[in-house]
């Protein structure tokens, strides 16, 4: 099966479905599914986990993961959510993963949470909903066991992906992954290429494009200070990624996007 990786930009999702089964996939995001009914099977990095109702899964930010439907009566939530909202767990997501994916025992209050933030509505919304998810992922981090990252060796490709995440914004090259991670160039090549279907460089660009389009969307900063902000060398070569990526220019994405408030 093979992998593709998700750019979700910096979107919120919670909503609830009939279905769960999606490919194989990573994003940077967290991902939360808590099963309501029926029973399903969740992958994440290679480990099994079978899910029925009441169960809760999680996904920690750069994790392969996939799902398969085992009935025919599922509904589920599901959050998929940037972590870096969450400050107060950075540590847990940038340094940890969970021994497993699977949680058990905190099912009304994970329930809860997703009600509470489907049903919210108003002038606050956004600022309920965080709070809301915060306190849910908090109950999640409480009932589960972190063990620190692994070696380079262990898992390369969550390894360099986190080191891209933690340096994007650093003029980094080919040189600097493999000389941190003792890695070597070529192997990290056919990672992108065979795992993530990208060059090393698009990767890049995808995480500091992500940031880019918030920064757009959400201040008045000019394109040039966005642009190198974010990691890019200078505007040009901003521009010329923006258009590839999105179809028009930064400053015709930021009138688009205010036309529609």
């Amino acid at each position: 099966m093979r992998l593709f990786y998700e750019n979700r930009g910096n979107a919120l999702l919670v909503e609830r479905r009939n279905s769960l089964a999606y490919r194989r996939h990573l994003h940077r995001q967290i991902e939360i599914v808590y099963m309501v009914s029926g029973k399903a099977c969740a992958y994440a990095d290679g480990k099994k986990e079978h899910l029925k109702e009441g169960d809760v899964f999680i996904s920690f930010p750069n994790t392969v993961h996939y799902y398969d439907n085992c009935s025919d009566d599922i509904t589920i939530y599901i959050a998929i959510v940037p972590y870096e909202l969450f400050v107060e767990y950075k540590r847990e997501f940038s340094e940890f993963s969970p021994e497993s994916a699977k949680v058990e025992g905190v099912s009304r209050e994970v329930c809860d949470m997703f009600e509470h933030v489907l049903a919210t509505e108003g002038k606050y919304k956004n600022e309920i909903v965080k709070a809301f998810l915060s306190a849910g992922i908090g109950i999640i981090l409480g009932n589960i066991k972190l063990q620190k990252k692994g070696k380079a060796g262990e898992n390369s490709l969550q390894t360099i992906i986190s080191f891209c995440c933690e340096h994007y914004k650093q003029n980094i090259t080919l040189d600097d992954i493999s000389e941190s991670l003792y890695i070597s160039k070529s192997r990290i090549s056919h990672i992108f290429s065979e795992k993530l279907n990208m060059s090393f460089r698009s990767y890049i660009n995808v995480l500091r494009l992500n940031d880019a389009e918030q920064e757009l969307i959400s201040t008045d900063k000019s394109v040039t200070e966005i642009a190198l902000t974010t990691g890019f060398e200078n505007v040009r070569t901003f521009d010329r990624a923006f258009f590839k990526h999105y179809g028009m220019s930064p400053r015709d994405f930021r009138k688009t996007q205010l036309s529609r408030e």
